[in-house]
């Protein structure tokens, strides 16, 4: 059946004559093969389109539309494939470093909410071991955001006292944690958030 045109193969090949399909197959796979492979560069998937493209050929061949040549049909099933497994990839791609971004920035903040309730932590165990006074002074600046004025009012204090103590109890959580300037930030933001 070698010898037999395309015209004539595709005809029989409509009728399910499986030694017309053959032909046609022994005919074009190799050079279907390497015009796959120019395109992605990998033999097993070069092959397996060249297979999707025979399959195909075969499942529909009663409904094949050839409008030039089964060469053309052919080389244009073959560059639709390598066309779609080059969309999949991308969209595997995109899709796969979204949820790689996704993750690190989950990553990211989970870290974040963890170092800032460990130094939270630490600072509000430096606050309770502050003397009663200085303590009370501090809550009420910090966390309750009164001026240093109405501190002293609630107090039945002067200005100068309750500045001291909040100087005092700035002093000595710097001096006892390092890290209290980060925390300083993390403080306030708490603290708007529990007042």
């Amino acid at each position: 059946m070698e010898s037999i045109y395309d015209p004539d193969l595709l005809l029989s090949l409509r009728q399910g004559d499986v030694e017309a399909f053959e032909t046609l197959y022994h005919r074009y796979w190799k050079p279907l093969y390497i015009h796959a492979y120019k395109r992605v560069s990998v033999a097993e998937l070069a092959e397996e389109i060249v297979q999707d493209v025979f399959c195909q050929l075969w499942e529909k061949r009663k409904q094949v539309d050839v409008a030039v040549s089964v060469e053309a049909y052919l080389y244009g099933s073959v560059r639709n494939h390598v066309l779609r497994h080059f969309r999949d990839q991308y969209r595997h791609e995109t899709h796969h470093q979204e949820i790689k971004n996704q993750s690190l920035q989950h990553n990211d903040q989970l870290e974040r909410s963890m170092v800032q309730k460990d130094l939270l932590e630490k600072v509000e165990e430096l606050i309770e071991m502050l003397p009663d006074k200085s303590k009370h002074v501090f809550e009420l600046s910090r966390k309750h955001f009164l001026t240093n004025r109405e501190i002293a009012l609630r107090m039945g204090v002067t200005d100068k006292t309750v500045e001291y103590h909040i100087n005092y109890s700035l002093q000595y959580l710097r001096s006892n944690c390092p890290d209290y300037l980060l925390v300083s930030l993390f403080f306030y933001t708490m603290a708007g958030t529990s007042a």
